[in-house]
């Protein structure tokens, strides 16, 4: 729990006691409040959407996509007919990093950190294969490393 609080530590032995005193301060740790894309549903395509990420205090983000294999797609259903050009050449994974702290936006009385995460979607060699998505974000500052938190989305053409 966040706060300070006192003791004392005594430590004995052959020698003369000795009691030292500690104050010691918890600060919580940062967590993810919510996630989502900048597009309306959970589809990402090439037209450069990205991925918000709010947390309850500055922090750095460490995140990883990664293919839900067996899945189906199908609220993107309607590029369906472009997937096959481009599945062969693309990858099912990515990873990165990521900052809060830049831009902050108020939620009801909340103050929240926003980052904006750019994922590699573009066809050719770098980009990721079309299809059903997980992307896992964990939050790390000096105080520790929070809570991952997960989303689905959709990686279209």
């Amino acid at each position: 729990r966040p706060g300070t609080a006192r003791g004392i530590v005594s430590v004995t032995g052959d020698g003369a006691p000795l009691s030292v005193a500690l104050t010691a301060t918890a600060a919580a740790l940062p967590a993810i409040t919510s996630m989502r894309t900048t597009s309306p549903t959970a589809c990402v395509g090439a037209s450069a959407d990205d991925v918000l990420v709010f947390t309850s205090e500055a922090t750095a983000l460490t995140w990883r996509l990664e293919r839900r294999r067996g899945s189906t797609w199908t609220r993107c259903r309607r590029t369906v007919a472009s997937v096959r050009k481009v599945r062969a050449a693309t990858s099912g994974y990515a990873r990165g990093r990521g900052l809060t702290g830049q831009r902050t936006v108020r939620v009801g009385k909340r103050r929240e950190y926003e980052a904006r995460l750019p994922l590699p979607v573009r066809s050719g060699r770098h980009g990721l294969r079309p299809g059903a998505y997980r992307l896992t974000v964990i939050p790390a500052n000096a105080h520790g490393a929070g809570a991952a938190a997960a989303m689905s989305l959709t990686v279209t053409p």
